[in-house]
């Protein structure tokens, strides 16, 4: 070991458990940290797991996160846990990924004219709270956050007489506004998709999003399952495309984009024998018929009449409105119409639950434009942007963009270079949730 690595700084590399070397191009290590006095719960060589859950989605599935000498090396769902029941997908695997991208900011980024620079947090605290402190107009454009944190914010904003918005790009925000309209519900449905007989979805494409898919999945294969009495669950499929949803459907009826809540009141009126039974929805399920839902959905009304009869008699049933992947303009008004399905055919209660609480961010879109338009009017000094990506979520005709650039002063809390953050004057790097306790 005379020409290459001296055996004094081998060994010393060699006996390195801790946080690792910082490597930047061919450079040298910059500083190696072994535990000097390491923690209770940590011996050396031997793997420490810990419980919690996954922040990939509002879903929040179980977790297992199985660490070494204080880093997180792998990550398995947790069979505990009431919904995932062990189940993780493939977002919550790469959580992991995430945690350790090379790309994520070192700490605070200054603008400083064309070009960002590192600064310590005391002074980019201080450069933010002079900000807010000269401008009478702040807006918080906030994604998805537990109870506590938004709490928090909810206090923060306050205190400055601020103005928040909740986006998330893949929110189920038309559904959860369509529970409150129809049961006064805070949160969204919860569906028991295992005790179906027969599941009806309109555009859901819940094998791959949603709220839950992969509670919806294990769901799925329970139902599809064969029961000691040689029978299955059936499931249908109703959607303009064939989604990977539909794809392991047992059926797939092609009705037109936006058609749902014409399809899902028609076969309400032939189930329900008083359209009383639709409660203060009467008047709506009178105005449908078969014939008018077929004509706007381009299928047969044959073919409408003869699933309404199965989704009556094959008992207990479940019809999914349209998901995240399926919104459009009408989507809350089709959510509504799929609950009145519900209703007339008996399942609420027994596949659908109006008791889940909400963790996604569930404003409006309509809130989201609104704030585009006071940011575009000049309406807003300091503009702060924590957990989304609206600059490249949002469509680009939205003017979300330009209307972030009128801002005096912008902030953004991602950990890595996102179009959001490059238009920032100031980024604060968020922790990953791995960094967090509680």
């Amino acid at each position: 070991m005379t020409d290459g690595i001296k055996r004094r700084d081998f060994l010393k590399v060699l006996g390195v458990t801790g946080a690792g070397a910082t490597i930047s191009g061919c450079s040298e290590p910059e500083r190696l940290l072994p535990y000097v006095v390491a923690p209770e719960e940590i011996t050396p060589g031997v793997a420490t797991w810990y419980t919690t859950v996954c922040d990939g989605c509002s879903a929040q599935c179980g977790m297992w996160v199985r660490t070494r000498e204080g880093r997180a090396v792998k990550v398995e769902g947790n069979p505990n846990h009431p919904v995932s029941q062990g189940g993780l997908c493939s977002k919550g695997h790469a959580t992991l990924q995430h945690l350790y991208n090379p790309d994520r900011f070192h700490g605070p980024m200054i603008r400083e004219g064309d070009r960002l620079r590192q600064g310590t947090w005391d002074e980019a605290e201080q450069l933010l709270a002079a900000r807010i402190g000269a401008s009478p107009n702040l807006m918080f454009i906030g994604g998805r956050m537990g109870p506590s944190m938004s709490n928090l914010v909810d206090q923060f904003v306050a205190s400055v007489n601020g103005t928040r918005v909740e986006y998330d790009a893949v929110s189920d925000a038309p559904l959860r506004e369509a529970a409150r309209l129809a049961y006064g519900a805070a949160g969204l449905p919860r569906y028991d998709i295992a005790e179906a007989r027969l599941l009806l979805s309109f555009s859901n494409d819940f094998i791959e999003t949603g709220s839950s898919p992969v509670a919806h999945n294990k769901g799925l294969a329970r139902m599809s399952a064969v029961d000691a009495a040689g029978s299955k669950g059936r499931f249908v499929y109703l959607g303009p495309r064939l989604s990977t949803t539909g794809l392991n459907a047992d059926e797939w009826i092609p009705i037109r984009p936006g058609s749902e809540a014409a399809v899902a009141l028609g076969m309400a009126s032939v189930i329900a024998s008083d359209a009383s039974a639709a409660g203060p929805y009467a008047d709506v399920l009178r105005a449908y018929t078969p014939a008018s839902a077929a004509q706007a959905a381009g299928v047969s009304e044959d073919a409408i009449r003869e699933l309404a009869e199965r989704f009556a008699s094959e008992s207990p049933t479940l019809a999914m409105g349209p998901g995240v992947s399926g919104h459009h303009r009408h989507a809350t008004a089709a959510n509504v119409a799929i609950m009145i399905l519900n209703e007339v055919a008996g399942n609420v209660g027994r596949t659908v639950h109006y008791d889940a609480g909400v963790t996604a961010a569930a404003s409006a879109y309509a809130d989201m434009e609104s704030a585009v338009g006071a940011m575009a009017a000049g309406q807003v000094g300091v503009a702060i942007v924590h957990g989304a990506n609206p600059a490249y979520s949002m469509p680009e005709a939205s003017g979300f963009v330009e209307a972030f650039s009128q801002a005096s002063f912008k902030v953004s809390f991602a950990s890595a270079m996102d179009e959001t953050a490059a238009l920032a004057d100031l980024i604060l790097p968020d922790r990953h949730f791995f960094e967090a306790w509680g």
